[in-house]
């Protein structure tokens, strides 16, 4: 699927191209979540994204947070056990992720803040 030039798969093609920053429930004044797209499908009317977000870490200090120009976070590894419905309209950017240690990931943003020149 590919809205707006931007590529998105599932996870079993293409684990990169299934990394989701997207606005929960489209509410774009909350900060964007991790997730990762394990189906899309389409009905008559809407095309949308199966997606696991990854949960927020509550038992240590993001170390991120010094660096409000540095778009990382630090996440639970752990993905939730069900599955939110997620527009393409509702994703900001792919991101990209480490492995921090087995119950951390750091999660940044790809997001592109000016388009690049042709």
């Amino acid at each position: 699927l590919t809205p707006r030039g931007t590529i998105y798969t599932h996870d079993s093609t293409h684990v990169g191209n299934s990394l989701i920053l997207y606005h929960p429930d489209g509410i774009r004044n909350v900060q964007p979540t991790p997730g990762i797209i394990k189906y899309i499908f389409e009905t008559e009317q809407v095309v949308g994204f199966g997606v696991r977000r990854y949960l927020p870490l509550y038992s240590h200090p993001d170390p991120f947070r010094h660096y409000p120009h540095f778009p990382a976070r630090l996440y639970s590894s752990v993905l939730a056990d069900h599955l939110e419905t997620v527009k393409p309209e509702w994703v900001v950017s792919h991101f990209a992720h480490w492995n921090f240690s087995p119950q951390h990931i750091v999660v940044v943003s790809l997001c592109r803040v000016c388009p690049l020149p042709s």
